[in-house]
């Protein structure tokens, strides 16, 4: 048995497929961004503010639930 093979351009069997599916001009649809940011804003007891992916070691913070505010 011999194998086959034939090469074309991923962007012509992709539009081809997706039309086949039911999609039609697949590039012009507008895109989900999932880039997400773990970036958060850190309140400071002291009332200054700190950005950090995760909290401050060893300062007291204040944390804002449900109309409260919780000092650590």
């Amino acid at each position: 048995m011999q194998s086959l093979g034939v090469s074309f351009p991923f962007c012509l069997w992709f539009l081809t497929f997706t039309s086949q599916k039911g999609f039609n001009n697949v590039y012009a649809l507008p895109s989900i961004n999932v880039q997400t940011s773990h970036i958060k804003v850190w309140n400071l007891a002291d009332g200054t503010s700190m950005v950090s992916v995760h909290p401050p070691m060893h300062q007291p913070m204040k944390i804002f639930v449900k109309e409260k505010t919780v000092h650590c």
